[in-house]
């Protein structure tokens, strides 16, 4: 998804290897998604990220430590 990279066994986002925070909403904040299985947290999160990345664009890439 332009350059991201979107773990679907683990819902971790990178961009070129490196890691991507994401500030996604929780609890009543998030947006409901009725037509999920109950009780599939990682397939919501997935979700939830793919709708951020296309609603928000681009995140900036995230300084290593090394």
């Amino acid at each position: 998804m332009d350059g991201y990279d979107i773990h679907l066994a683990t819902g971790r986002v990178t961009r070129e290897g490196d890691p991507v925070d994401l500030a996604l909403p929780t609890g009543r904040r998030a947006v409901p998604l009725p037509f999920l299985p109950y009780d599939e947290a990682l397939l919501e999160r997935v979700v939830h990220i793919v709708s951020h990345l296309l609603e928000n664009g681009p995140v900036p890439h995230r300084v290593g430590s090394g």
